[in-house]
């Protein structure tokens, strides 16, 4: 009787172990499978009102695609999708601000960082891109903290993209005077 009474209790708890671990398991599979689902929900960069200051957070997103917190910096909450070969024209309300676009590639490493965006410039979606961040920040004013820029957005600041159809990258086509067009730097025959 003493056996049996022994044998049902580690029947008992070998039951117990197994429930529980039959129970994580589910819980971080269903985790998993929530987090999967959360991201699929993916907001389209030609969607996004950019002038409204609830899409924005402070920071920046820097030239290795790490983002930095900083006060004078303004950049998107989200990655936002795009499609490569997409172009987009670039807004402004104010030409004291510049505009960075760091384009991510599906592993979010960074893919391009063009912080030499003025207003009406174009950007070229690259090959190897499925998301984008937008950042500004004004050069000549580094105090800016996000309370100010929250004034600035509530005084009627505005920043916009525009989606190009029927781009042409042929030269013939192209304003030479677009700044989004070129980089900084030279070419040397040496």
């Amino acid at each position: 009787m003493i056996r049996l009474k022994n044998f049902f209790k580690k029947a008992l708890a070998c039951a117990l172990v197994a429930t529980t671990v039959i129970t994580t398991n589910f819980t971080y599979n269903s985790t998993l499978t929530m987090a999967a689902n959360e991201t699929t929900e993916e907001t389209f960069f030609e969607d996004v009102n950019l002038s409204d200051f609830y899409n924005w957070k402070k920071g920046i997103y820097q030239s290795n695609g790490h983002y930095d917190a900083w006060n004078s910096f303004l950049s998107t909450k989200e990655y936002m999708r795009v499609t490569p070969g997409e172009v987009y024209k670039i807004s402004c309300s104010s030409s004291e601000y510049y505009i960075v676009v760091s384009q991510f590639d599906a592993d979010f490493n960074i893919v391009s960082y063009d912080d030499t965006i003025y207003d009406g410039s174009e950007v070229i979606i690259k090959d190897t891109t499925k998301y984008v961040t937008v950042s500004i920040y004004n050069p000549s004013n580094y105090s800016m903290t996000y309370t100010r820029f929250s004034d600035l957005f509530a005084e009627g600041f505005t920043i916009s993209q525009e989606k190009i159809t029927n781009y042409s990258s042929d030269v013939s086509k192209t304003n030479l005077n677009n700044p989004g067009l070129w980089k900084r730097g030279l070419i040397s025959t040496d």
